[in-house]
Parts: C-alpha cells; sequence; structure tokens
C-alpha cells in the first residue's frame, strides 16, 4: 500500500511540473511576441521619411532581437555567477560524518 501511495505521488508531482513548465514557456514566449509586436507598431507609428524609406526592416527587427537574445543571455550569466558566489560562501555541510576509507583489493594467496 505504501509503494502504491509514494508512486502516486511521484506520478502527480512529476504531472504538476510539466504543467507549470508548459505553463511558464507559454508565458514567456506570449512576452517575446508581445515584445516584437511593440517594436514593430512603434517603427510603424513613427512612419517613413519623406523620400519613402520605411525605417522598420526586416533587418532592424533581426537586429533589435538579437541584441534581446544577448541581453537576456548575459542576465542569465549574470544570475548564474550570483548563485555560484552564494554557494561558494554557504558550503554544504558533510553528509552523516566522515567517508569510509577507500576500499583496496584483497591480495587472494594461491595454493602452489
Amino acid at each position: 500500500m505504501r509503494f502504491t501511495a509514494a508512486a502516486l505521488s511521484i506520478t502527480t508531482l512529476y504531472r504538476s511540473s510539466r504543467q507549470t513548465s508548459k505553463r511558464a514557456y507559454n508565458a514567456g514566449y506570449v512576452a517575446a511576441c508581445q515584445d516584437i509586436l511593440s517594436m514593430i507598431q512603434q517603427g510603424v507609428s513613427a512612419g517613413g521619411n519623406h523620400t519613402g524609406e520605411n525605417p522598420m526592416s526586416v533587418g532592424r527587427i533581426m537586429d533589435w532581437i538579437e541584441a534581446r537574445c544577448d541581453a537576456i543571455k548575459a542576465r542569465e550569466e549574470e544570475e548564474d555567477e550570483e548563485e555560484q558566489k552564494e554557494k561558494e560562501k554557504d558550503p554544504q555541510p558533510p553528509q552523516n560524518g566522515p567517508k569510509p576509507p577507500p576500499r583496496t583489493k584483497r591480495q587472494v594467496s594461491t595454493p602452489l
């Protein structure tokens, strides 16, 4: 009975985690789409100059997206560095006392 309850608990945890992950991914994707749409709308609202040139070109959109991706990567790297510093400040306590000495191979004597 305990095994069944434990298995059900793990399954529920897995499903919940998967659902939370999907929701976070979808929220991030929607936010990215909204950012791009906003950027394009701002460029279109600004309009072109009198020569008929459209300031909102595909190249400009690509440059903007690349810059945003670089900024996000830089932020993630900074957060990783901060997390690493925190881990170094608070070393993990030893688990259940000292480690046992390493095992050595037994010498087996063979009869002559």
